[in-house]
C-alpha cells in the first residue's frame, strides 16, 4: 500500500528513475509500446509528485528530512522575467577588447599608468593613484576606444589616447552613451575623470597654475563634469524612490532569505532527484554571498576579492579578516574578526564551504571524467557516456546529411559542438582556478569563465537574482513577513543600507564606531545615507515642537498661582500683585 510507504523513503527511491528502468525492461520484454512511459505512465506519476508539492504539509515535511531536499522549483519567478524590457546591465559590450590593444596604446597606457600611480612623478600635481583607481579608469578607456572603433568606424591602427581629449568627439560619445545607451549623468562623469586625467598627463610640462588651471582642455573637460554632476542629481532624486522600494528590507527579511537558500543547497531537488554537485555548489556560493552580506555588509569588491591567507585568515578563535589600503576603497587599515559579526551557523557553513566544496570545485578540473561527473549534463557523466553520445549524435546527423534535412543536420551539429565544447572549458577551467580566492565565477551554461575571479557583474547577477528568487517563493509560501510584498531585487550594494537603518534604529550606540570600522566607512557617511533613504525621520523630532518642559513648567504655576489667589481677599490680591511686579 502506497499509505505505508513513508515520504522520505518514496522520494529517496527517486520514482521517475524507478519508472524509466521499469519500463524500459517492460519495452525489452515487449510488454508494452515505446510511447507508454511517455503518453501514460510518467504524466500520472509527475501530477502525483506536484500534488505532493502542493499539500501543506509538504514543506514542514521537507523540513525534518535533514536537508537532503531542496525547495521545489516555482515557474515564472526569476529577475530576468521581472526585468524584461529594462536596459539589460553590460549588454552588448562595446569596448575594446585587451587582445585588440596595439603596440602603441599599450606604450600609451603604460605611461599613464606611471603618471597615476607612480610614486613620484615631478609634473604631477595630484597625490598619487591607487592601483584599482586606474583599473577603473583603464576599463573605461577601452570603452571609448571601443567605441571610436565599432561607431566611428576608426581603423585599428588609428586609434590613440589623444582622442580622448577631442572635446568634439568626447562630447559626441557621452550624448550615445546616455541618450543612446540609457547611462545616467554618473556613467558620464566617470569617464570625465578618465579624459581629466589624460589631459593632465599629455599637458603637465606645459602648466605653471595650480590645479592645471592654465590648460584649456582641462578647464572644459571640469565644465562638462560639472554639468553632468547637476544633471546626475536631479537623476538620482528621480529614481532613488522607485530604486529604493524595489530593494528595501528589513534585517529579520534578509534572515529569512539565508534560511531558504540554506535549504537550496541539499543534494536532492524536491523531487528526490540527485543534484549535480556543479549545481549543488552554486547553491553554496549564491547562500554564502547573501549570508555575508546580510551580516557583514563589506563592499562587492572586498567580497569578490576575499583570498585565504591574504585577506581572509583562520585563526583558533575563528576567521580573521585584514584589509590593507590597497584592498578597500577608502585606503585605511582594517582589521576584525568575521566569524564574531557572522551568525553562528554561518560560519560553521563557511567552513563546509572552504574545507569540502572549494577545494571539490577546483580539484573536479583535474580530468575528465572528474570534470563531467562534477558538470553532471543529462545525456553523458563520464568520458565513456560522452563519446557514446557523440558518435550517437555523429550518425544522427549523417543520416539528416544523406535525407537532405539540412536544418535537423545544423541543429544536430551543434548539440556536438556543444558536447566538445566540455574538452575545451574543463582546459580553460583549470588555468582559471589557480588561485586561492574565497569565491569564484562558475562562468555561463557552457561553463565558459569557470573558475576566474568574480567580475562586479558576477557578483551582481548571483546576489539579485538569488534574492528575488527567494523572496518570491516565500511569498508564494504565504510567509507573514513577505505576504503583502513583491519579490525583492536587492544588489549587493545596498545591503550596507538595510545594515545602517537596522543599526540606526535598533543598534547600541556604543557600538557605532566599531560597526562602521566593520563597513569601512564613517559615522558622518552612515548617517548621511540612513537621512537620504528615511528623511521623514528627521522630522520626527518636531512633534508637538512647541511643547518644552520649560513651558509646560511655567504653565502649570501660573495656574497654580491663579488657583490659589483667587481664595485672597481683594485687598490681598492687589498687594501680591504689587510686590510680583
Amino acid at each position: 500500500m502506497l499509505s505505508q510507504i513513508p515520504l522520505d523513503v518514496f522520494l529517496n527511491a527517486e520514482p521517475l528513475k524507478l519508472l524509466s528502468e521499469a519500463c524500459q525492461a517492460a519495452l525489452a520484454a515487449k510488454q508494452i509500446r515505446a510511447d507508454v512511459e511517455r503518453t501514460t505512465y510518467r504524466p500520472a506519476v509527475n501530477k502525483f509528485l506536484k500534488w505532493i508539492q502542493q499539500e501543506t504539509w509538504y514543506e514542514e515535511a521537507a523540513e525534518g528530512r535533514y536537508g537532503k531536499y531542496a525547495p521545489r522549483t516555482r515557474s515564472g519567478t526569476n529577475i530576468k522575467t521581472a526585468n524584461e524590457g529594462r536596459r539589460a546591465l553590460h549588454a552588448n559590450s562595446y569596448g575594446l577588447k585587451e587582445s585588440e590593444l596595439t603596440s602603441n596604446l599599450l606604450k600609451q597606457l603604460e605611461q599613464l599608468n606611471t603618471f597615476c600611480t607612480g610614486e613620484y612623478v615631478p609634473k604631477r600635481q595630484d597625490k598619487k593613484m591607487r592601483a584599482i583607481t586606474f583599473r577603473n579608469h583603464r576599463g573605461r578607456a577601452l570603452d571609448i576606444l571601443g567605441w571610436l572603433r565599432s561607431v566611428e568606424n576608426y581603423e585599428l591602427n588609428d586609434l590613440d589616447l589623444h582622442l580622448v581629449t577631442d572635446l568634439n568627439l568626447f562630447n559626441k560619445f557621452l550624448a550615445w552613451g546616455i541618450n543612446e545607451r540609457g547611462n545616467t549623468c554618473g556613467w558620464g562623469m566617470g569617464f570625465c575623470d578618465l579624459a581629466l586625467n589624460i589631459a593632465k598627463w599629455l599637458h603637465c610640462y606645459e602648466s605653471k597654475s595650480p590645479m592645471y588651471r592654465d590648460i584649456a582642455t582641462v578647464e572644459e573637460i571640469r565644465m562638462i563634469n560639472n554639468n553632468l554632476s547637476k544633471r546626475y542629481e536631479e537623476q538620482k532624486q528621480a529614481s532613488k524612490k522607485r530604486k529604493q522600494e524595489e530593494k528595501e528590507m528589513t534585517l529579520e527579511q534578509c534572515i529569512e532569505v539565508i534560511k531558504y537558500l540554506r535549504k537550496c543547497c541539499a543534494p536532492r531537488d524536491s523531487l528526490g532527484t540527485k543534484r549535480s554537485d556543479l549545481s549543488v555548489a552554486r547553491s553554496w556560493q549564491r547562500y554564502l554571498l547573501v549570508a555575508i552580506l546580510t551580516y557583514c555588509a563589506l563592499r562587492q569588491r572586498e567580497i569578490r576579492e576575499l583570498e585565504l591567507d591574504r585577506t581572509l585568515f583562520r585563526t583558533a578563535g575563528g576567521y580573521r579578516m585584514v584589509l590593507h589600503p590597497e584592498d578597500n576603497k577608502t585606503g585605511d587599515e582594517r582589521d576584525f574578526m568575521l566569524s564574531d559579526v557572522l551568525a553562528v551557523e554561518v560560519v560553521t557553513d563557511l567552513d563546509e564551504w572552504l574545507n569540502v566544496w572549494k577545494p571539490r570545485t577546483q580539484a573536479v578540473t583535474a580530468d575528465l571524467d572528474s570534470w563531467l561527473g562534477f558538470v553532471g549534463r543529462a545525456q553523458y557523466k563520464d568520458t565513456k557516456g560522452l563519446n557514446k553520445y557523440l558518435a550517437k549524435l555523429e550518425k544522427k546527423y549523417q543520416q539528416a546529411i544523406q535525407a537532405g534535412r539540412y536544418e535537423e543536420a545544423e541543429k544536430v551539429e551543434k548539440e556536438m559542438e556543444s558536447a566538445q565544447n566540455n574538452i575545451q572549458t574543463l582546459k580553460q577551467a583549470r588555468i582559471e582556478c589557480q588561485h586561492n580566492l574565497v569565491f569564484a565565477s562558475f562562468g555561463t551554461n557552457r561553463l565558459e569563465g569557470y573558475g576566474r575571479p568574480m567580475k562586479a557583474s558576477d557578483l551582481f547577477n548571483a546576489v539579485t537574482r538569488a534574492v528575488y528568487t527567494a523572496s518570491a517563493a516565500l511569498k508564494m509560501l504565504e510567509h507573514p513577513l513577505f505576504k503583502d510584498i513583491e519579490p525583492r531585487k536587492t544588489n549587493p550594494h545596498f545591503f550596507r543600507n538595510i545594515a545602517i537603518t537596522h543599526e540606526r534604529r535598533h543598534g547600541d550606540p556604543s557600538k557605532r564606531k566599531a560597526f562602521h570600522k566593520v563597513l569601512g566607512n564613517s559615522e558622518a557617511i552612515g548617517d548621511k545615507d540612513y537621512n537620504e533613504m528615511h528623511p521623514s525621520e528627521k522630522t520626527v523630532g518636531a512633534k508637538e515642537w512647541w511643547k518644552s518642559d520649560t513651558l509646560e513648567g511655567q504653565a502649570a504655576v501660573m495656574a497654580k498661582v491663579k488657583a490659589l489667589t483667587s481664595k485672597l481677599p481683594v485687598e490681598e490680591r492687589k498687594k501680591l500683585l504689587l510686590e510680583l511686579l
